[in-house]
């Protein structure tokens, strides 16, 4: 079966590292030929080099819209004969249409990763001229299928899976905390980028009130992007000694494996998770989970029994739920051992690939 994947790039962000692991576990099936298209030659997981059954093809473009792509990606149809397409984001959606309108190729079109499609946006218009072109609509949440009113007979879901191969050969605690210089007993941290779709705000604004409190916190920040500069000076501009901006870090696992509290904030206003990456990994790693309410967050975290989901833009929630969490271990223990448990029966990465395996053999046949 040759499955043609399509894609921008292959950053470091959440949505890049969902289709890294789905590309590690579908290429040791020998019965796919894989080749993955991206726009940008940007890698930032250098394993899929390493990966069999695998090849990539780059059509970058100075341009930022390129109609010449419509055309290298109907050559490239006609020359590797997909059985199916696989559309990573709805930019790649918008490229490959001309191609399986052509060669009448099935299309699973996965450019659904939040839940929210606000009218007359980009997203809004390629969803309305690739849906009807779709065998099959994929989102990693219902949420995400609700919020674009994906029609049921092409409505689709698959979990983000976490790969727990990547908790192997971490460095012990002791030592990260050593190399961070973090010596205070709790920490209460958020992996996320650092854009106007995540709430860093109110992030900064628990750190200030729990930092007229008599618990050591230290407040970690781990991620980069075009507001990690507004942030840092507001936390500077607010004297706080108790918050750590990391910037990127590249073995994220090391660093969540110290925190005691893991949080997600999402800007509801404009954004809603579909299923997060870094939920999943603070799951993974047996740690309480406290995040915005909507989308497709509790559909991963359950409320009051892996963790807390709160209104959004609430500092004093996340700061009263912070410190019931380190106040009560025995409770922190239990919530992040189930969150464990969710993770594995519901979220592994080997049941996503899985899942998209047979969905391949369906589309297919």
């Amino acid at each position: 079966m040759n499955i043609l994947i399509i894609t921008e790039s292959i950053t470091g962000g959440g949505k890049e590292r969902r289709l890294v692991e789905l590309l590690k576990g579908l290429t040791t099936y020998h019965s796919l030929k894989i080749k993955l298209v991206c726009f940008k030659k940007i890698i930032q997981y250098d394993e899929i080099y390493n990966l069999k059954n695998l090849s990539i093809e780059w059509m970058e473009s100075p341009l930022k819209k390129d109609p010449r792509i419509f055309f290298k990606l109907i050559k490239l149809c006609k020359e590797f004969r997909p059985h199916l397409i696989h559309s990573w984001g709805s930019m790649p959606s918008i490229y490959i249409l001309p191609a399986v309108i052509w060669y009448r190729i099935p299309l699973i079109n996965a450019m659904i990763s939040n839940s929210i499609c606000i009218p007359f946006t980009s997203t809004w218009y390629r969803k309305l001229i690739t849906f009807p072109f779709s065998k099959v609509i994929l989102a990693n949440s219902w949420a995400g299928i609700k919020a674009y009113k994906v029609p049921s007979k092409k409505a689709s879901v698959i979990y983000n899976g976490f790969n727990f191969n990547r908790l192997n050969k971490l460095r012990a605690p002791e030592v990260v905390r050593k190399y961070y210089g973090i010596t205070t007993e709790f920490v209460v941290g958020m992996v996320a980028v650092f854009t106007n779709n995540k709430d860093y705000t109110t992030f900064i604004k628990a750190a200030e009130i729990l930092s007229h409190s008599n618990l050591k916190i230290t407040f970690v920040a781990v991620g980069d992007g075009t507001l990690y500069d507004y942030h840092k000076t507001l936390s500077k501009n607010m004297q706080l000694s108790n918050l750590l901006f990391t910037g990127r870090v590249i073995n994220i696992e090391e660093i969540i494996q110290i925190f005691n509290i893991g949080v997600l904030l999402t800007n509801s206003r404009i954004a809603r998770e579909g299923i997060s990456n870094s939920i999943l990994e603070y799951m993974a790693l047996a740690i309480p989970v406290i995040a915005s309410r909507g989308g497709g967050t509790e559909e991963v975290v359950r409320h009051g029994f892996s963790g807390y989901v709160i209104e959004p833009a609430n500092a004093s929630a996340l700061a009263e739920k912070i410190l019931y969490i380190v106040k009560h271990p025995k409770i922190a223990d239990l919530m992040g051992h189930r969150g464990l448990e969710i993770t594995k029966e519901k979220f592994s990465s080997e049941k996503m690939v899985k899942s998209t395996f047979e969905l391949y053999q369906k589309v297919s046949n």
